[in-house]
C-alpha cells in the first residue's frame, strides 16, 4: 500500500495511522476511531517525510518508517486547494514546527474525558501540540483555512486524528487512500 501511495503522493497530504502500541489502541478506543495518529506529508520530490507531533515535539521523520514499522494501516487526506497554496501552507507549518513546539501530554487525558463526557476542552497552551492539533488546527484549519475543521475546533476545542475524517467536507478535501482492512470503516 505504501509503495502505491508513493506514486500518487503530494506535498501537503495528511496521513492518519492505525498504530500498533497500547497508547494507539487506547486513543482509538476512547475516540471510537480506526486511527490514532496524524502527520503532515512533506514531499521534496524524491523522499517522503512526515512532520508530526510526538513525545519529542514537532519533528520530521521518514514516512516509510512510520507506515511500515509503526502502523497497521493508514489513510491519506488530500485538500482541494491549488498546489502552490498547499506548498506555502506546508512551509508555514514546517517553519512553525522549527520554533520548538513541544508535545502537550496533558491534552490527551482531557480529550479522553471530553469524548466520553462531552465537555469542551479549553486549550491552555498554544505553544504545545499533539499530532492532530498540529495537522488539524495549525496546518489545515489555520494555514489552509479549511472551514469544516474550524467547525470541529469551535465545537470541541481540539481535533483528534479521526476528526480529519469526521469533519471532512468533500468540497474541501478527499480521502485518496482509504483504510485497507475490512473490520474498520470510515463513516463519511
Amino acid at each position: 500500500k505504501y509503495d502505491k501511495y508513493r506514486l500518487i503522493s503530494k506535498n501537503g497530504d495528511v496521513c492518519l495511522f492505525t498504530g500498533k502500541t497500547f497508547i494507539s489502541n487506547t486513543i482509538m478506543y476512547l475516540d471510537d476511531a480506526p486511527v490514532s495518529h496524524s502527520g503532515l506529508v512533506y514531499n521534496n520530490g524524491t523522499r517522503l517525510f512526515l512532520i508530526d507531533s510526538n513525545l519529542d515535539g514537532v519533528n520530521p521523520n521518514w514516512l516509510s518508517n512510520r507506515v511500515k514499522n509503526e502502523s497497521h494501516d493508514f489513510i491519506i487526506i488530500r485538500f482541494n486547494k491549488p498546489q502552490a497554496e498547499i506548498d506555502v501552507a506546508v512551509n508555514n507549518a514546517i517553519d512553525k514546527g522549527e520554533t520548538g513546539i513541544k508535545y502537550d501530554k496533558w491534552l490527551l487525558p482531557k480529550i479522553a474525558l471530553s469524548r466520553k463526557l462531552g465537555y469542551k476542552v479549553k486549550r491552555e497552551n498554544n505553544k504545545k501540540d499533539i499530532c492532530s492539533e498540529f495537522t488539524g488546527r495549525r496546518y489545515a484549519a489555520g494555514y489552509l483555512s479549511i472551514e469544516s475543521y474550524r467547525d470541529c475546533l469551535s465545537k470541541w476545542g481540539y481535533m483528534t486524528p479521526y476528526d480529519h475524517v469526521r469533519y471532512l467536507d468533500k468540497q474541501e478535501a478527499e480521502i485518496v487512500v482509504p483504510l485497507g482492512f475490512e473490520n474498520k470503516t470510515i463513516n463519511n
